[in-house]
């Protein structure tokens, strides 16, 4: 996978209902890794969590989004849910990533600073969300 590597984080319990916390993306050094994904309100008050509910999802950079090809947007959007609000811009910046895959319990599982390894990202964390292709 270009521009992420991987590695292990510990293995928490699992939550029931929700896939097993197993091994992180990228460096075991970047502070990104395994922060919480901050929770933006959507215009309507609605929290973002409550719309995304038990799934993974890539928080990405609204212009960087925007400047991939519409059949890797489609398919990423195809495989997990999307987050390009402008709200998590700085917080993507503040990290020096353009992407970033957070886990159900919206910890981060990885990021990329490479526009063109967001796909390579999301195929690699789902591939370690759900191990079995389930």
């Amino acid at each position: 996978v270009t521009g992420v590597q991987t590695c292990a984080l510990p293995i928490c319990p699992p939550t029931p209902g929700l896939p097993p916390i197993g091994p992180g993306l990228g460096d075991a050094t970047d502070a990104l890794r395994a922060e919480r994904v901050p929770q933006p309100l959507d215009a309507d008050g609605t929290r973002r969590d409550d719309l995304l509910g038990d799934e993974p999802a890539l928080v990405v950079d609204p212009s960087v989004w925007q400047g991939l090809d519409p059949t890797t947007r489609a398919e990423i959007a195809d495989a997990i849910p999307v987050v390009d609000t402008p709200l998590l811009e700085g917080w993507l910046a503040t990290h020096a990533v353009v992407a970033a895959v957070a886990r159900p319990d919206r910890h981060v599982l990885g990021g990329t600073i490479d526009p063109a390894a967001i796909a390579d990202l999301v195929h690699a964390a789902l591939r370690g969300l759900h191990p079995t292709g389930g």
